[in-house]
Formats: C-alpha cells, structure tokens, sequence
C-alpha cells in the first residue's frame, strides 16, 4: 500500500513537472516573438513619441510665450473704484497680461480691479491703496519693458525702486516757502494747465511722500463785480504737479462745493509722489479754463488755496499739514477772454516798398494803374483770421471829381493770396475777404499792396496835376478780424494804421527818380585863417514820358519849395563864408545843342537822363566847428511845348520825397575854420 501511494505519487509529480516544462518552453517562444515584433517597430515608436513629446513642448512654450506679452498702459487719468472708460480697459489689459489678473477688461473699475491694483501696488513697493496714479502708471511701464526683455533687471530695479522709499527713517517736510512767480496769474479760455499757486517744500531726515492734498478755490468778497457763483464757468479741471510731472487732476464738477462759504473743496487722495531726502520739490496747482469765457466774466478772479498735505516717510509715520503756519497758502487767478490773456493784437504799419511821393504818368484817353499802398499786418499773441479791412481814399487837385470818380476800382494783393477787388462808391472803401479770410498764423507779417485802376485824365473830372492817397485805418465796423478762438478783435486790439503818400497824376510830364546823395572835403584848415571846404552832391535821373520837357538850369539855395530851377537847402548852425551851386548832365545827355543854353536843359520824349547838384560850401569864418548838410527841395520843369525860348518860364515843380532827410540829403559833414 505504501509503494502504490509513493508510486502514483511519483507519476503525477513527474506529470506536473512535464506540463510545466512545456509551459515554460511556450513562455520562452512567447518572449522571443515579443522581443522580435519590438525590434522591428522600435524606431517607429521611437520617433512617434518625440513627435508627440516636442509637440507639447511646443504648446507649453506657445502658452508660456503668450501668457508673457505684457502690454504697457499710458496714463491719462487716475483710476479709483467707481472710474469708467477706455483708460481702465488699458489698465485691466496690462494686469490681465503682467501678473494674470483673470480681470474682465469691461472699462469698469471695481472692486476687482482695485484688489489686482493693491498687488501690483505692493509688490512693487507702492502705496497699495488700489488707486492707480502716475506712479503706479510709471511702474507699470516699466514692469513691462522689463517683463518684455526676459531678463531678472526688471524685477532687480523693481526692488531696488521700492527698496528708495522703505526702511526704518523717519522724516518730515519742513521749510514751506510760496512761489511767487504765480501771483495774480491770467487764466485764457481753453488754455490747459495754467499754474495759478505753488509752494517750495523741504525733505528732513527721509524721502517723504505726498499722498494727500486739499485745495480750496473760493469767490472773494471783495472783488468788483462780483463773480458768479459757478466755477464751471470759469475752470474745467485743477492738477496737482510735483516737480514738473502731474499727481492727478480733478473735473471741476466733481469738486465738494460749500454754498455758506462759497468754497469749491478739491481732495487728492492715493497720491504717491515723492520728494528725496535733502530736496527741495515744487508743488504747484494748475487749472483749466473753459472753452468759451463770455466777455461779462472776463478778468474776474478768485482765489486758489492749498489748504493741507499729508505726506508719509518710509517707515509708514504720516503727518498732516495744515493750519500750523506753514499753510494755509493763497493766491489770486483771473479768467479772461483767450485774447484778454495772450495779448492778442493785429498791429499794422507801412510797408518796406510803400510809394514813396512822386509823379504818376498816366493817360488822357483810357484807364491807367497806379501803386497807392503798401502796408504789412503782424499778429502776435494767436494766429489771427483776416475777414475784411478799410481803404480810405483822399484826393486834391483842381478836378472836379471826387476820389470815386478818378477811381475804376481799387485792388488789394496779399502775398501768397487772391486779390480783391472793390469799386469805390465813396472815399471809404471796404474789402471783403470772403468766408474764409486770410489767416496769419501767430508771430507771422502779411503784406499787402492797394493799387488803383484810374480813369483817364480828361482834364475836366479828372485834372493833370490832381493827386491822390490811400490810407488803412483799422475801425470797427470795417476792420473784421478774430484770433484762433473765434473771438473778435476789438479797436484797442487793432493798434496802428499805414498812410499812403501823395501820387500826383498827369498825362505827361517828367519823372523824376534815383536820387542819391554824398558829401566829401575839398580842404580842411590846419593853419590860422584857413576855411574848411566841402562839396555835397545830389544825384538823379529825369525821364521824359509822352512829351519833350526842359529842365530849368537856374539853382537857388533860399531854401524855397516853389521858384526857378534847383531849390536845395544848405542846412547848418553856422553861416557858410561862401556858396555856389551849379547843375549839369552827366550821364545819356542828350546834344547840347538842343539846350536853351542859360535856361533849361532839353530832355526828349522818351528819355532818360541824369543830373547831378553840386553844392560848394566854405566853412563860417573863425575859430568854428559846424556840421554842414545840403539838400533839394524843388525841381522845376515845363512841356516842350509850353516852353518859351531864352525864357525861364519853368510851371511845373516837382517836391515828392525830397527835403531833409530823404535820399536827396547828403547828411552832415564838419567843416571847421582857424581863427
């Protein structure tokens, strides 16, 4: 019994061990196979995996390249809960892009924004009030630039920027000083930003920075008139500046406004500007006016006070400034009209090539042209708008004519500028210079010509020798003009006037032009007894138009505006010992033989001819010292056909632009004598 059990044991441990030698041998082909099929694909697999492996990777560094594209906020305003508009999208982009806000960029400042405001604020070592300001705005800016450059040298100045104002020091503010360059400032419609007060304030013993101030405008009660109530009708907004760079700025409208002091209250709060340890800042106060201040309020005043500061020193210890005889301080500010406060004028004067007085040929059968005017307009304070100006005509003469009958119309040339034409119905003539105007910008000079279109010298309306001026006079009504604002100028704002000069007209006649003048020692005394002596020479030319003419060769020197011949002056607090004078051609003379020799010098029609004046002059005897001038004051002449031979019978006597100091004065020479 023993052997069968051991035996059939034996049997089926042998059976076992069989079956699971088979099995072992499957495993083993099993394994090989495995091994064969993962050779064959091993590259396959391979480069499946880094195909997929580099894909992500991609996506990872894509999402990571975009989640870090920073967009840099520009400030234009301070932001605070209850701020609305495309200022506060900005602001809620750049958290969203910086620091992943998860911000809805809505343009609403809420509480959600302020929080991501108080993080950013705090970690970059601002005051984290959640009220973004300029600073908060700079840091940002540069936050940005520094995220951009992927390098640590943002984060590192970020510190080290927060690091300046941190610590353990405490400081004050001390030694308030007002400015008093803002005193009684003017304050122009729409003009942005005007400083109207300022102090000067001292850093002692920290950087301290100014996180509040109070500004109080209020109507004073002893100005006349009395100023309305509203500040909105004078002032848009008040800015707070700290050494060149704004703090914040407020609407006018959103001012606290006291009616029982008649007091306007302006609270800037979450400021953070800063004034370094041993410096001096400027804190000044700027305001806005309104785009169009009506002419019953203008130069009316009030007063602009900065009532209290609060400023905070590195370890957080804040102090208030107030009533403690360091402020109040106060100053005084005006609202005028823009040109009220820029001194805007358009100012007029002759021009450098107005007609001098002289002879104007013209013509018996048809209309002629005649140069009465040159003047230039300059702006100043704002470029200004040209809508119409005031000729004034004047004549005299023995025609019967008045100045609009000898003038077909009269034209107005502006550089750069269409002309204008009027027809005179009277003396005064108005041009109009159409709805556009002629703008001359601010500084710029305008100049302009008026010239006439004159009927023909029919002797009867119109006379030979009848004359003829154009002056420009600015009045109102005639003289339109407005500065950049719109608003017009007034007569006090329109200083000046252009006169033209006398143009005499005839037919024909002589033409008189190109005058010069010089003077030279011929002897000088050095020896007693001995006069000085000097020649003085007047130089000019003479044409003849439509008609021969002769010019009268006589010479006096009585001074008289109306004889025979040359009437020259010679000009001196002495008395010359001695005078002489002579006349002659000395260029394109024409044959003497045509001269009336004694008489008059013959000029045929068509001609051009120059003379010149010698003047002799010996110095007053004596032990003198005088200064000697010499010049012409008339030129006579007569028509070819007028003329009586071996006669001076001389009717015409041309006197325009000549006299003292005119280009037919020589100037003054000293010539001494030796007693």
């Amino acid at each position: 019994m023993f052997v069968y059990v051991e035996t059939n044991s034996v049997i089926i441990i042998k059976e076992i061990l069989d079956y699971s030698f088979l099995l072992i041998n499957a495993l083993i082909l099993l394994l090989v196979l495995l091994n064969i099929i993962m050779s064959i694909t091993k590259k396959i697999a391979g480069v499946f995996v880094g195909a997929v492996v580099a894909l992500v990777a991609f996506g990872m560094m894509a999402s990571l390249a975009s989640a870090s594209v920073c967009t840099a906020p520009t400030y234009t305003a301070t932001l605070r809960v209850g701020s609305n508009g495309s200022a506060v999208m900005a602001w809620q982009s750049f958290l969203n892009s910086y620091m992943s806000a998860g911000l809805v960029v809505d343009g609403a400042y809420g509480p959600a924004s302020a929080a991501k405001t108080v993080a950013f604020q705090a970690a970059n070592a601002l005051t984290a009030d959640g009220v973004a300001g300029p600073n908060t705005f700079a840091a940002a800016v540069s936050a940005c630039a520094s995220s951009d450059q992927g390098s640590d040298q943002g984060s590192d100045q970020g510190t080290d920027q927060g690091d300046s104002f941190s610590g353990d020091e405490e400081g004050a503010l001390e030694n308030f000083g007002q400015l008093g360059q803002y005193a009684n400032e003017k304050v122009g419609e729409d003009e942005s930003e005007v400083p109207v007060a300022g102090i000067e304030i001292d850093a002692d013993g920290s950087d301290q920075m100014i996180e509040r101030v109070t500004v109080i405008i209020n109507n004073p009660s002893d100005v006349t008139p009395v100023v309305e109530d509203d500040l909105e009708e004078y002032i848009t907004e008040v800015a707070l500046e700290l050494d060149g760079e704004i703090l914040d700025s407020m609407d006018t409208e959103d001012a606290s406004y006291d009616r029982t002091n008649d007091e306007y209250t302006f609270r800037f709060v979450g400021l953070d500007g800063v004034i370094e340890d041993g410096d001096t800042g400027k804190l000044v106060v700027l305001v806005s006016g309104t785009s169009n201040v009506s002419s019953d309020i203008d130069t009316e005043g009030w007063d602009v006070t900065i009532n209290s500061i609060r400023a905070t020193s590195p370890n957080g210890v804040t102090e208030t400034y107030d009533n403690t005889g360091d402020l109040p301080v106060t100053e005084a500010f005006t609202l005028e009209t823009f040109s009220s406060a820029n001194n805007v004028e358009l100012k007029a004067k002759k021009g450098g090539d107005n007609p001098v007085e002289g002879i104007v040929i013209g013509d018996s059968n048809d209309e002629f042209n005649a140069d009465l005017l040159e003047f230039e307009l300059k702006a100043k304070g704002s470029d200004v708008t040209v809508y119409g100006l005031r000729v004034t005509l004047t004549d005299a003469g023995t025609g019967t004519g008045a100045e609009e009958d000898m003038v077909n119309e009269l034209v107005l040339a502006c550089d750069g500028e269409d002309d204008y034409s009027e027809t005179p119905g009277s003396a005064v003539v108005n041009f109009d210079l159409g709805d556009d105007g002629i703008t001359i910008d601010e500084g710029d000079t305008l100049t302009c010509m008026v010239t006439a279109t004159l009927n023909e010298i029919d002797g009867t309306v119109f006379a030979p020798g009848d004359s003829l001026t154009a002056d420009l006079t600015f009045v109102t009504p005639g003289t339109d003009a407005e500065d950049q604002t719109g608003e017009g100028l007034t007569n006090i704002e329109l200083p000046g006037s252009a006169n033209g000069y006398d143009q005499t007209f005839y037919a024909e006649g002589a033409i008189f032009s190109d005058f010069s003048a010089s003077a030279t020692p011929t002897f000088t005394a050095d020896d007693t007894g001995e006069e000085s002596i000097g020649k003085f020479f007047v130089t000019f030319k003479v044409t003849a138009e439509e008609t021969a003419i002769y010019l009268d060769s006589e010479t006096t020197g009585d001074g008289s505006t109306a004889g025979s011949g040359i009437e020259y002056t010679v000009d001196t607090a002495g008395t010359p010992s001695n005078t002489s004078a002579t006349l002659e051609c000395v260029s394109n003379c024409g044959s003497s033989t045509d001269n009336d020799t004694g008489i008059a010098f013959f000029i045929d029609e068509g001609d051009t001819e120059t003379y010149r004046l010698t003047v002799n002059v010996t110095a007053e005897a004596g032990n003198t010292s005088y200064d000697y001038a010499v010049w012409i004051d008339s030129i006579n002449w007569i028509a070819e056909a007028d003329h009586t031979p071996t006669t001076q019978d001389a009717d015409q006597f041309f006197t325009s632009s000549l006299g003292d100091d005119t280009d037919a004065d020589t100037g003054a020479l000293n010539l001494i004598s030796m007693a």
